[in-house]
Protein backbone atom coordinates (compact mmCIF):
# COMPACT_ATOMS: atom_id res chain seq x y z
CA UNK A 1 0.00 0.00 0.00
CA UNK A 2 1.63 3.53 -1.21
CA UNK A 3 1.30 6.51 0.68
CA UNK A 4 -0.08 9.80 -0.79
CA UNK A 5 1.60 12.75 -0.23
CA UNK A 6 0.02 15.70 1.74
CA UNK A 7 -2.12 17.64 -0.31
CA UNK A 8 -2.76 20.98 1.25
CA UNK A 9 -5.54 22.25 -1.27
CA UNK A 10 -6.94 18.73 -0.84
CA UNK A 11 -7.31 18.81 3.32
CA UNK A 12 -8.32 22.68 2.87
CA UNK A 13 -11.53 21.44 0.69
CA UNK A 14 -12.09 18.41 3.37
CA UNK A 15 -12.21 20.55 5.81
CA UNK A 16 -14.62 23.32 3.83
CA UNK A 17 -17.07 19.86 3.37
CA UNK A 18 -16.93 19.14 6.90
CA UNK A 19 -17.63 22.86 8.11
CA UNK A 20 -20.72 22.68 5.15
CA UNK A 21 -21.99 19.89 7.21
CA UNK A 22 -21.90 21.02 10.48
CA UNK A 23 -23.83 24.13 9.12
CA UNK A 24 -26.52 22.03 7.82
CA UNK A 25 -26.54 19.86 10.21
CA UNK A 26 -26.86 22.54 13.12
CA UNK A 27 -23.72 20.88 14.14
CA UNK A 28 -20.72 23.07 16.41
CA UNK A 29 -17.99 21.67 17.76
CA UNK A 30 -15.51 22.26 20.66
CA UNK A 31 -12.28 21.22 21.96
CA UNK A 32 -10.79 21.90 25.51
CA UNK A 33 -7.03 21.27 26.07
CA UNK A 34 -7.01 19.69 29.44
CA UNK A 35 -3.75 20.51 30.49
CA UNK A 36 -4.20 24.40 30.01
CA UNK A 37 -7.95 24.43 30.37
CA UNK A 38 -8.19 26.71 27.35
CA UNK A 39 -11.23 25.75 25.01
CA UNK A 40 -11.95 26.41 21.79
CA UNK A 41 -15.25 26.99 20.00
CA UNK A 42 -15.60 26.35 16.43
CA UNK A 43 -17.68 29.31 14.10
CA UNK A 44 -20.92 27.11 13.83
CA UNK A 45 -20.85 26.94 17.86
CA UNK A 46 -20.79 30.48 18.18
CA UNK A 47 -23.40 30.63 15.62
CA UNK A 48 -25.92 29.01 18.10
CA UNK A 49 -24.69 30.92 21.05
CA UNK A 50 -25.44 34.36 18.58
CA UNK A 51 -21.41 35.02 18.80
CA UNK A 52 -21.20 35.41 15.07
CA UNK A 53 -19.23 32.94 12.91
CA UNK A 54 -16.06 33.28 14.43
CA UNK A 55 -13.71 30.54 16.48
CA UNK A 56 -13.00 31.97 19.87
CA UNK A 57 -11.05 30.35 22.68
CA UNK A 58 -11.85 30.99 26.47
CA UNK A 59 -11.86 29.25 29.87
CA UNK A 60 -14.51 26.71 30.93
CA UNK A 61 -14.38 29.10 34.08
CA UNK A 62 -15.70 31.69 32.40
CA UNK A 63 -19.42 32.52 32.25
CA UNK A 64 -19.06 34.75 29.52
CA UNK A 65 -17.11 32.81 27.13
CA UNK A 66 -19.45 29.37 28.01
CA UNK A 67 -22.63 31.35 28.55
CA UNK A 68 -23.95 28.64 30.57
CA UNK A 69 -26.94 29.34 32.02
CA UNK A 70 -26.78 30.13 36.03
CA UNK A 71 -29.04 27.72 37.08
CA UNK A 72 -27.06 24.47 34.58
CA UNK A 73 -23.43 25.50 35.66
CA UNK A 74 -22.93 22.95 38.19
CA UNK A 75 -24.75 20.18 36.50
CA UNK A 76 -22.22 20.94 33.47
CA UNK A 77 -19.46 21.32 35.45
CA UNK A 78 -20.29 17.99 37.45
CA UNK A 79 -20.80 16.19 34.24
CA UNK A 80 -17.15 17.04 32.69
CA UNK A 81 -15.43 15.84 35.74
CA UNK A 82 -17.56 12.96 36.18
CA UNK A 83 -16.46 11.95 32.39
CA UNK A 84 -12.72 13.19 32.70
CA UNK A 85 -12.34 10.87 35.97
CA UNK A 86 -14.07 7.84 34.42
CA UNK A 87 -12.58 8.46 31.04
CA UNK A 88 -16.46 7.85 29.96
CA UNK A 89 -18.06 9.89 27.03
CA UNK A 90 -19.40 13.07 28.49
CA UNK A 91 -23.83 13.35 27.33
CA UNK A 92 -26.25 16.39 28.33
CA UNK A 93 -28.51 18.71 28.10
CA UNK A 94 -28.18 22.25 29.20
CA UNK A 95 -29.56 25.77 29.01
CA UNK A 96 -27.35 28.56 27.43
CA UNK A 97 -28.20 32.60 27.55
CA UNK A 98 -27.09 34.08 24.17
CA UNK A 99 -26.21 37.33 23.80
CA UNK A 100 -29.24 38.73 22.53
CA UNK A 101 -30.42 37.17 26.40
CA UNK A 102 -32.86 34.38 24.51
CA UNK A 103 -32.19 30.97 26.09
CA UNK A 104 -31.52 27.73 24.29
CA UNK A 105 -30.97 24.18 24.61
CA UNK A 106 -28.48 22.34 23.83
CA UNK A 107 -27.78 18.54 22.86
CA UNK A 108 -23.51 18.48 24.34
CA UNK A 109 -21.86 15.04 22.86
CA UNK A 110 -18.50 14.49 23.88
CA UNK A 111 -15.11 12.11 24.69
CA UNK A 112 -12.02 12.03 26.06
CA UNK A 113 -8.98 11.52 24.41
CA UNK A 114 -6.31 9.78 26.24
CA UNK A 115 -2.02 9.70 25.78
CA UNK A 116 -0.79 6.90 24.14
CA UNK A 117 -0.46 4.70 27.51
CA UNK A 118 -4.15 5.34 28.31
CA UNK A 119 -3.71 7.20 31.14
CA UNK A 120 -3.83 10.65 31.02
CA UNK A 121 -6.28 12.74 29.75
CA UNK A 122 -5.10 15.17 27.27
CA UNK A 123 -8.29 16.48 25.29
CA UNK A 124 -11.64 16.51 25.06
CA UNK A 125 -13.49 17.11 22.23
CA UNK A 126 -17.26 17.29 21.06
CA UNK A 127 -19.95 18.41 19.30
CA UNK A 128 -23.71 20.27 20.13
CA UNK A 129 -26.78 21.26 18.38
CA UNK A 130 -29.66 23.44 19.55
CA UNK A 131 -32.61 21.16 20.60
CA UNK A 132 -34.79 24.23 21.58
CA UNK A 133 -37.88 23.52 19.85
CA UNK A 134 -37.63 19.81 20.08
CA UNK A 135 -37.88 20.46 23.80
CA UNK A 136 -40.48 22.95 23.26
CA UNK A 137 -42.73 20.20 21.58
CA UNK A 138 -41.99 17.75 23.85
CA UNK A 139 -42.72 19.78 26.66
CA UNK A 140 -46.12 21.66 24.86
CA UNK A 141 -47.30 17.82 24.44
CA UNK A 142 -46.49 16.46 28.35
CA UNK A 143 -48.36 19.94 29.28
CA UNK A 144 -51.13 18.68 26.96
CA UNK A 145 -51.52 15.85 28.39
CA UNK A 146 -50.65 16.38 32.15
CA UNK A 147 -54.11 19.02 31.59
CA UNK A 148 -56.14 16.80 29.65
CA UNK A 149 -54.95 14.21 32.69
CA UNK A 150 -56.32 17.11 35.07
CA UNK A 151 -59.15 17.81 33.10
CA UNK A 152 -60.31 14.31 33.24
CA UNK A 153 -59.52 12.97 37.15
CA UNK A 154 -60.17 15.92 39.23
CA UNK A 155 -62.76 15.72 41.89
CA UNK A 156 -64.65 18.77 41.56
CA UNK A 157 -65.13 21.52 39.37
CA UNK A 158 -63.04 24.08 41.21
CA UNK A 159 -60.17 22.14 42.03
CA UNK A 160 -60.03 20.94 38.29
CA UNK A 161 -59.47 24.74 37.78
CA UNK A 162 -57.29 25.27 40.32
CA UNK A 163 -55.02 22.25 39.16
CA UNK A 164 -54.67 23.99 35.43
CA UNK A 165 -53.68 27.14 36.56
CA UNK A 166 -51.26 25.65 38.76
CA UNK A 167 -49.64 23.56 36.43
CA UNK A 168 -49.61 26.27 33.63
CA UNK A 169 -46.73 27.83 35.90
CA UNK A 170 -44.54 28.83 35.97
CA UNK A 171 -43.42 26.10 33.20
CA UNK A 172 -45.43 27.66 30.73
CA UNK A 173 -45.95 31.14 31.66
CA UNK A 174 -45.51 33.45 34.63
CA UNK A 175 -49.11 33.80 35.48
CA UNK A 176 -52.07 32.20 34.75
CA UNK A 177 -56.06 33.09 35.61
CA UNK A 178 -59.24 31.50 34.26
CA UNK A 179 -62.53 33.53 34.52
CA UNK A 180 -66.12 32.32 34.13
CA UNK A 181 -69.14 33.62 33.66
CA UNK A 182 -70.89 31.51 35.66
CA UNK A 183 -72.02 32.40 38.97
CA UNK A 184 -71.53 28.80 40.52
CA UNK A 185 -67.69 29.16 40.12
CA UNK A 186 -65.32 31.48 42.19
CA UNK A 187 -64.06 33.61 39.18
CA UNK A 188 -61.03 33.97 38.40
CA UNK A 189 -59.34 30.73 39.05
CA UNK A 190 -55.35 31.91 39.27
CA UNK A 191 -51.79 31.24 39.76
CA UNK A 192 -48.06 32.54 39.50
CA UNK A 193 -47.31 36.26 39.91
CA UNK A 194 -49.65 38.98 40.29
CA UNK A 195 -47.55 41.77 39.14
CA UNK A 196 -48.04 40.13 35.56
CA UNK A 197 -51.67 38.47 35.81
CA UNK A 198 -53.13 40.36 32.62
CA UNK A 199 -56.66 42.82 33.83
CA UNK A 200 -59.19 41.52 34.98
CA UNK A 201 -61.18 44.12 32.36
CA UNK A 202 -59.38 42.64 29.79
CA UNK A 203 -60.79 38.76 30.40
CA UNK A 204 -64.22 40.36 30.88
CA UNK A 205 -64.36 42.47 27.22
CA UNK A 206 -62.73 39.04 25.82
CA UNK A 207 -65.30 36.89 27.15
CA UNK A 208 -68.01 39.78 25.68
CA UNK A 209 -66.60 40.11 22.52
CA UNK A 210 -64.70 36.53 21.73
CA UNK A 211 -61.70 38.07 20.21
CA UNK A 212 -58.23 37.56 21.74
CA UNK A 213 -56.31 40.05 23.20
CA UNK A 214 -52.69 39.33 23.14
CA UNK A 215 -49.49 41.34 23.54
CA UNK A 216 -46.04 40.45 23.65
CA UNK A 217 -45.63 39.76 27.12
CA UNK A 218 -49.45 39.08 27.62
CA UNK A 219 -52.38 36.53 26.33
CA UNK A 220 -55.89 36.46 26.80
CA UNK A 221 -58.00 34.21 25.09
CA UNK A 222 -61.96 33.19 24.61
CA UNK A 223 -63.45 29.79 26.07
CA UNK A 224 -65.38 28.89 23.07
CA UNK A 225 -67.87 25.53 23.82
CA UNK A 226 -71.58 24.89 22.51
CA UNK A 227 -70.99 27.96 19.92
CA UNK A 228 -70.69 30.36 22.95
CA UNK A 229 -67.76 32.18 24.72
CA UNK A 230 -68.04 31.18 28.60
CA UNK A 231 -65.40 32.37 29.69
CA UNK A 232 -61.22 33.51 29.19
CA UNK A 233 -58.16 32.34 29.64
CA UNK A 234 -55.19 34.65 31.02
CA UNK A 235 -51.59 34.34 30.83
CA UNK A 236 -48.75 36.71 31.46
CA UNK A 237 -44.99 36.65 31.42
CA UNK A 238 -42.38 38.84 33.50
CA UNK A 239 -39.55 38.08 31.05
CA UNK A 240 -39.75 36.15 27.62
CA UNK A 241 -42.23 37.23 25.07
CA UNK A 242 -44.62 34.92 24.01
CA UNK A 243 -44.50 33.80 19.98
CA UNK A 244 -46.64 32.56 17.49
CA UNK A 245 -46.03 29.09 18.77
CA UNK A 246 -47.14 30.27 22.34
CA UNK A 247 -50.00 31.53 21.21
CA UNK A 248 -51.03 28.50 19.26
CA UNK A 249 -50.80 26.66 22.54
CA UNK A 250 -52.64 28.55 24.02
CA UNK A 251 -55.72 28.64 22.12
CA UNK A 252 -55.08 24.48 22.16
CA UNK A 253 -55.18 24.79 26.07
CA UNK A 254 -58.34 26.86 26.02
CA UNK A 255 -60.29 24.62 23.61
CA UNK A 256 -59.51 21.50 25.90
CA UNK A 257 -60.41 23.47 28.98
CA UNK A 258 -63.36 25.51 27.57
CA UNK A 259 -65.02 21.77 26.56
CA UNK A 260 -64.19 19.87 30.20
CA UNK A 261 -65.67 23.23 31.59
CA UNK A 262 -68.87 22.81 29.69
CA UNK A 263 -69.20 19.27 29.99
CA UNK A 264 -68.90 20.02 34.02
CA UNK A 265 -71.55 22.76 33.77
CA UNK A 266 -73.97 20.03 32.15
CA UNK A 267 -73.29 17.57 34.49
CA UNK A 268 -73.99 19.43 37.22
CA UNK A 269 -77.40 21.25 35.45
CA UNK A 270 -78.28 17.49 34.89
CA UNK A 271 -77.32 16.76 38.84
CA UNK A 272 -79.48 19.57 39.68
CA UNK A 273 -82.54 19.13 37.40
CA UNK A 274 -82.48 15.45 38.91
CA UNK A 275 -82.26 16.98 42.44
CA UNK A 276 -85.57 19.36 41.84
CA UNK A 277 -87.37 16.41 39.72
CA UNK A 278 -86.58 14.37 43.08
CA UNK A 279 -87.55 16.87 45.47
CA UNK A 280 -91.04 17.45 43.71
CA UNK A 281 -92.19 14.10 43.03
CA UNK A 282 -91.42 13.64 46.63
CA UNK A 283 -93.38 16.88 47.44
CA UNK A 284 -96.34 16.41 45.52
CA UNK A 285 -96.69 12.44 46.63
CA UNK A 286 -97.50 13.65 49.67
CA UNK A 287 -100.03 15.94 48.34
CA UNK A 288 -101.65 13.62 46.24
CA UNK A 289 -102.53 11.78 49.21
CA UNK A 290 -104.54 14.72 51.08
CA UNK A 291 -107.51 15.70 48.42
CA UNK A 292 -107.36 11.33 47.52
CA UNK A 293 -107.91 10.72 51.39
CA UNK A 294 -110.55 13.16 51.56
CA UNK A 295 -112.43 11.62 48.92
CA UNK A 296 -112.27 8.24 50.27
CA UNK A 297 -112.68 9.37 53.97
CA UNK A 298 -116.38 11.54 52.89
CA UNK A 299 -117.51 8.40 50.54
CA UNK A 300 -116.98 5.96 53.03
CA UNK A 301 -118.84 8.25 55.29
CA UNK A 302 -121.70 8.44 53.00
CA UNK A 303 -121.91 4.70 52.22
CA UNK A 304 -122.08 4.21 56.02
CA UNK A 305 -125.08 6.75 57.14
CA UNK A 306 -122.63 8.50 59.23
CA UNK A 307 -123.09 11.51 57.31
CA UNK A 308 -126.71 13.29 58.96
CA UNK A 309 -128.80 14.42 55.40
CA UNK A 310 -128.57 18.17 56.00
CA UNK A 311 -124.85 17.96 55.31
CA UNK A 312 -124.96 15.73 52.67
CA UNK A 313 -124.72 18.76 50.19
CA UNK A 314 -121.63 19.92 51.75
CA UNK A 315 -119.71 16.67 51.42
CA UNK A 316 -120.61 16.12 48.65
CA UNK A 317 -119.10 19.64 47.18
CA UNK A 318 -115.95 18.89 49.57
CA UNK A 319 -115.55 15.40 47.85
CA UNK A 320 -116.41 17.68 44.10
CA UNK A 321 -113.61 20.28 45.57
CA UNK A 322 -110.97 18.03 46.23
CA UNK A 323 -111.43 15.66 43.12
CA UNK A 324 -110.58 19.45 41.20
CA UNK A 325 -107.97 19.92 43.30
CA UNK A 326 -106.20 16.24 42.90
CA UNK A 327 -107.13 16.56 38.83
CA UNK A 328 -104.81 20.14 39.06
CA UNK A 329 -102.26 18.07 40.89
CA UNK A 330 -102.15 15.32 38.27
CA UNK A 331 -101.98 17.81 35.72
CA UNK A 332 -98.45 19.66 37.37
CA UNK A 333 -97.39 16.05 37.58
CA UNK A 334 -97.33 15.72 34.25
CA UNK A 335 -96.12 19.42 33.28
CA UNK A 336 -92.02 17.66 32.83
CA UNK A 337 -90.71 20.95 32.09
CA UNK A 338 -92.14 22.21 35.10
CA UNK A 339 -90.40 19.67 37.19
CA UNK A 340 -86.80 19.89 35.18
CA UNK A 341 -86.74 23.32 35.03
CA UNK A 342 -87.65 23.91 38.93
CA UNK A 343 -90.05 27.04 37.71
CA UNK A 344 -92.91 27.45 39.50
CA UNK A 345 -95.63 29.14 38.34
CA UNK A 346 -98.31 31.25 40.36
CA UNK A 347 -101.90 32.32 38.99
CA UNK A 348 -102.50 34.91 40.91
CA UNK A 349 -106.43 36.29 41.51
CA UNK A 350 -108.66 36.97 44.52
CA UNK A 351 -108.84 34.80 47.14
CA UNK A 352 -111.70 34.34 50.12
CA UNK A 353 -109.42 33.21 52.95
CA UNK A 354 -112.10 31.96 54.88
CA UNK A 355 -113.81 29.67 51.88
CA UNK A 356 -110.07 28.32 51.27
CA UNK A 357 -109.13 27.58 54.40
CA UNK A 358 -112.87 26.50 55.75
CA UNK A 359 -112.65 23.72 52.49
CA UNK A 360 -109.03 22.57 53.37
CA UNK A 361 -110.35 21.76 57.26
CA UNK A 362 -113.22 20.23 55.67
CA UNK A 363 -110.73 18.50 53.70
CA UNK A 364 -108.60 16.65 57.05
CA UNK A 365 -111.45 16.37 59.11
CA UNK A 366 -111.89 12.60 58.15
CA UNK A 367 -108.95 11.60 59.07
CA UNK A 368 -109.10 13.96 62.39
CA UNK A 369 -112.20 12.99 63.21
CA UNK A 370 -110.50 8.76 63.02
CA UNK A 371 -108.28 9.94 65.64
CA UNK A 372 -111.04 11.68 67.71
CA UNK A 373 -109.31 14.90 67.64
CA UNK A 374 -111.33 18.18 67.87
CA UNK A 375 -110.31 21.00 65.13
CA UNK A 376 -111.16 24.41 65.92
CA UNK A 377 -110.96 27.25 63.19
CA UNK A 378 -110.74 30.77 64.42
CA UNK A 379 -110.66 33.85 61.69
CA UNK A 380 -110.32 37.32 62.69
CA UNK A 381 -113.50 39.22 61.30
CA UNK A 382 -111.33 41.86 59.62
CA UNK A 383 -109.81 38.91 57.34
CA UNK A 384 -111.42 39.24 53.60
CA UNK A 385 -109.66 38.76 50.17
CA UNK A 386 -105.94 38.95 49.13
CA UNK A 387 -104.69 38.55 45.81
CA UNK A 388 -102.67 34.88 46.04
CA UNK A 389 -102.95 31.57 43.93
CA UNK A 390 -105.36 29.24 45.20
CA UNK A 391 -103.53 26.16 44.35
CA UNK A 392 -100.76 26.98 46.29
CA UNK A 393 -101.78 28.40 49.16
CA UNK A 394 -103.80 25.15 49.48
CA UNK A 395 -100.89 22.78 49.07
CA UNK A 396 -98.96 24.64 52.26
CA UNK A 397 -102.24 24.72 54.31
CA UNK A 398 -102.96 20.75 53.17
CA UNK A 399 -99.10 20.63 54.72
CA UNK A 400 -100.04 22.29 57.87
CA UNK A 401 -103.39 20.29 58.48
CA UNK A 402 -102.08 17.19 57.61
CA UNK A 403 -98.91 17.18 59.54
CA UNK A 404 -100.76 18.24 62.34
CA UNK A 405 -103.06 15.53 62.25
CA UNK A 406 -100.69 12.56 61.85
CA UNK A 407 -98.34 13.91 65.10
CA UNK A 408 -101.17 15.10 67.10
CA UNK A 409 -102.04 11.83 69.80
CA UNK A 410 -106.00 10.80 69.32
CA UNK A 411 -108.14 12.76 71.09
CA UNK A 412 -105.91 16.05 70.96
CA UNK A 413 -106.89 19.42 69.69
CA UNK A 414 -105.94 21.34 66.89
CA UNK A 415 -107.12 24.92 66.71
CA UNK A 416 -106.44 27.32 63.19
CA UNK A 417 -105.94 30.74 63.47
CA UNK A 418 -106.19 33.27 61.12
CA UNK A 419 -105.29 36.99 62.36
CA UNK A 420 -104.63 40.57 59.96
CA UNK A 421 -100.94 41.82 60.92
CA UNK A 422 -99.98 45.14 60.16
CA UNK A 423 -97.89 44.02 56.86
CA UNK A 424 -99.48 40.44 56.36
CA UNK A 425 -101.55 37.68 57.25
CA UNK A 426 -100.60 34.93 59.71
CA UNK A 427 -101.93 31.52 59.41
CA UNK A 428 -100.81 29.38 62.77
CA UNK A 429 -101.85 25.72 63.45
CA UNK A 430 -101.17 24.77 66.72
CA UNK A 431 -101.79 21.47 69.60
CA UNK A 432 -103.06 22.33 73.21
CA UNK A 433 -100.29 20.07 74.31
CA UNK A 434 -97.39 21.43 72.87
CA UNK A 435 -95.97 24.75 71.50
CA UNK A 436 -96.81 26.27 67.79
CA UNK A 437 -96.21 23.45 64.85
CA UNK A 438 -95.53 25.51 62.56
CA UNK A 439 -96.70 28.48 60.52
CA UNK A 440 -97.27 30.40 57.36
CA UNK A 441 -96.98 33.68 56.19
CA UNK A 442 -99.04 35.10 53.62
CA UNK A 443 -97.17 38.05 52.91
CA UNK A 444 -98.89 41.54 51.71
CA UNK A 445 -100.42 41.68 48.69
CA UNK A 446 -103.95 41.80 49.39
CA UNK A 447 -106.19 43.45 46.54
CA UNK A 448 -108.55 45.87 47.22
CA UNK A 449 -112.58 45.27 47.52
CA UNK A 450 -113.26 47.07 43.98
CA UNK A 451 -110.88 44.99 42.52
Amino acid sequence: MTSRPFDPESAALAWERLRLALVAAGLGTWHVDLRTGVATHDENFNRILGVGAIETTGSLDDPSFTQTHPDDRGRVSEAIATAIADRTEYNLEYRVIRRDGAIRWLRDRGRVILDDGGGVALFAAGALMDVTEQRRIEDSERMLAAVTQALATSASHDQMLAEIVAMLTPGFADACAIHLQDAAVTSPVAAGRDDVQPDERQATEVTHTGVPACTAHSMVLPLRAGGQVIGAIAFGSAGREFDAQDVALASELAGRIALSVDRARLFRDLQQANRVKDEFLATLSHELRTPLNAVLGWTRMLRSGLVPPERTASVLDTIERNAVAQGELVEELLDLSAITSGGLRLAVSRVDLRDLIGGAVETVRPAADAKTLVVGLTIDESVGEIAADPARLRQVLWNLLSNAVKFTPPGGHIDITVMEGAADVEITVRDRKSTRLNSSHVSESRMPSSA
